[in-house]
Order: structure tokens, then C-alpha cells, then sequence
């Protein structure tokens, strides 16, 4: 789960001109980019990419990755449109191995101004249910918020559920590798504090660290 990011280059090894979209572009020459490109770096979503204009031509569907070498990979030097695939809601649950529990908030959090986010035992309710809007991490029992850092984002910052009118938006991607990374934070990620105090089970912002199995979390889609 990731929302749109692409990158573009006039030149191999993401060198030259760069480009970034976050949307589909029915014309890259309409628009003023130029469609002369050697080297696609994709960050977020999976993207559907155009030989020619309005979406015609030879058509390549690439997921996040890194191609050096955009001729070799397809053949031409031309990319003259490109959409995001749209991602379908899905609700999971984030299970934490290291923790043997999942991710949840209060079964009233909606009242509150701000809801404690922690690794809890599963239970019956919504309480543990979560999906992914437009780069939002938001909970089932209270789709007017969503995950957001506290504070400033060091190491241990508490991750609560807020307004998700509060600005700045705070995104998150979900990686294969089972990390929840912050997009605005960069290398920072979704933990949970440990220890044995009172918050050893709350949310937090840590550096990613392989000693921490607790950054591990597991999809399991509904």
C-alpha cells in the first residue's frame, strides 16, 4: 500500500531532467515534460506506462522499482503517457509477530481528540480493523481520523489517531518487507515502545533497526 510516485529521467542512472507525477498524464509533451526518457524510478503504487499519447501504444505495467536503463528495459527511449492503477480498499488487521498482537485504538476513539494506538490481544469489534485512503492509515471505528506522529519525529514519538483534517497529512506505505514507513519522516517507521512501563505497548516512530523485530508488522486481509 503506497500512494503514486513516479520519477522520470532525461538521462541513464536517474541522471539529467527529473520529473515527478503523483497522477495520470495523457500527454507528457502536452503538459510541457519531455517524453524522452532513459531512466523510471518508482516510489509508491503501481503504474501502467504509455508509448504514446492518450495511452496507445505499447503499454508496461511496473510496480516499485528502479530501471537504469529505461531503452533496455523497453526497448524505446519514449514515454508519452502514464496512469497509477487505482488501489481497491481493502480492510486488514497489522498483527505484530514479535509482539503476538495486533494493532489497535479504543472502541471510542472517534469521541476523543486524540486515540491511543497499541499492539493489543485480538478481539471481537472494529477496533482492530484498518484500511488505506489516499496514503492514510485509518481505523474502521473512525473514518474521520487516521495515523498520525505526536510531536517532533525522534526516536519514540507516539503515533495516535487525529483528525485527519490536521495539516500537514501525514502518509505511511506499507512495505513487502512488513515495514510501515512514514512518508513524511523519512527513514522513519511504525514501532512499539517496549519496555515495562505503563506505554510499552503504544505506538511509536522509531529508526529502522534490524534488532527491533517489533517494526515487522503482517497484513492479514479481511
Amino acid at each position: 500500500f503506497s500512494e503514486p510516485s513516479i520519477f522520470l529521467y532525461g538521462l541513464e542512472c536517474f541522471e539529467g531532467k527529473e520529473i515527478e507525477l503523483n497522477s495520470e498524464v495523457r500527454s507528457l509533451q502536452a503538459e510541457g515534460f519531455n517524453n524522452h526518457v532513459l531512466s523510471v524510478r518508482i516510489k509508491g503504487g503501481v503504474w501502467v506506462l504509455c508509448e504514446h499519447s492518450d495511452f496507445r501504444g505499447r503499454q508496461w505495467l511496473v510496480g516499485s522499482c528502479e530501471i537504469t536503463n529505461w531503452q533496455t528495459y523497453s526497448g524505446t527511449q519514449r514515454v508519452g503517457s502514464l496512469y497509477p492503477i487505482k488501489q481497491r480498499r481493502a480492510y486488514f488487521r497489522l498483527w505484530n509477530a514479535a509482539l503476538g498482537g495486533f494493532l489497535a485504538v479504543p472502541d471510542h476513539v472517534e469521541d476523543m481528540k486524540a486515540g491511543r494506538v497499541v499492539v493489543s490481544e485480538p478481539r471481537a469489534g472494529g477496533s482492530s480493523i484498518w484500511y488505506y485512503e489516499d496514503g492514510l492509515l485509518k481505523n474502521q471505528v473512525a473514518p474521520t481520523m487516521s495515523l498520525q506522529v505526536i510531536g517532533p519525529p525522534s526516536t519514540g514519538s507516539k503515533v495516535v489517531l487525529w483528525a485527519e483534517s490536521r495539516l500537514p497529512r501525514q502518509t505511511w506505505s506499507i512495505k513487502e518487507s512488513g515495514h510501515i514507513c512514514s512518508q513524511m519522516f523519512e527513514e522513519r517507521i511504525l514501532d512499539v515502545k517496549g519496555g515495562r512501563g505503563y506505554d510499552r505497548d503504544h505506538a511509536v516512530l522509531w529508526e529502522l533497526a534490524k534488532d527491533r523485530a517489533s517494526q515487522i508488522w503482517t497484513i492479514h486481509v479481511l
